[in-house]
């Protein structure tokens, strides 16, 4: 990165998210973090992708606060949607944290933003809410449930 800078060469969004995202998988949060501050010097606007990387790295570092709070900074601030991957691992991670209050909220803001969030963030969330008789209209049915059926005949 810093031969690319010593040659004169601008980096734009896609060459930011890459440096972002090798610090973000590595879950070294402040160096991910002094990246994200490094965009505007730059001029480079953040964009979902960034998103994306910063709301896993925290969710995988076990600060599922920060997650929420970033998901809420990208909509309230910069007008961009999180992706479907992004909320349901905040789903996930809240589902697993026993807050399905607060995990059955952003399931209903997905569904506002239209964001149907993927299967495997949903499933535990769905056999939870079943233990505990809670429906939802946005939970979806389980795609699976008619092998079951099957198999119970």
């Amino acid at each position: 990165f810093e031969h690319m800078l010593a040659q004169n060469i601008q980096p734009d969004v896609k060459i930011m998210n890459e440096l972002l995202a090798v610090h973000a998988e590595a879950v070294h949060v402040d160096d991910a973090l002094a990246v994200l501050d490094r965009f505007s010097k730059f001029g480079v606007e953040p964009n979902e992708r960034t998103y994306r990387y910063l709301i896993q790295m925290h969710v995988r570092n076990g600060d599922i606060n920060a997650a929420v709070q970033l998901k809420d900074e990208m909509k309230q601030t910069k007008g961009i949607i999180p992706h479907k991957d992004s909320y349901g691992l905040i789903l996930q991670s809240l589902t697993h944290r026993e807050m399905l209050v607060e995990a059955l909220k952003v399931l209903e803001e997905a569904s506002l933003d239209q964001r149907r969030i993927p299967e495997g963030h949903l499933r535990y969330l769905r056999s939870r809410c079943e233990k505990l008789g809670i429906k939802h209209p946005n939970i979806p049915a389980d795609p699976k449930q008619w092998v079951k059926d099957t198999k119970e005949m």
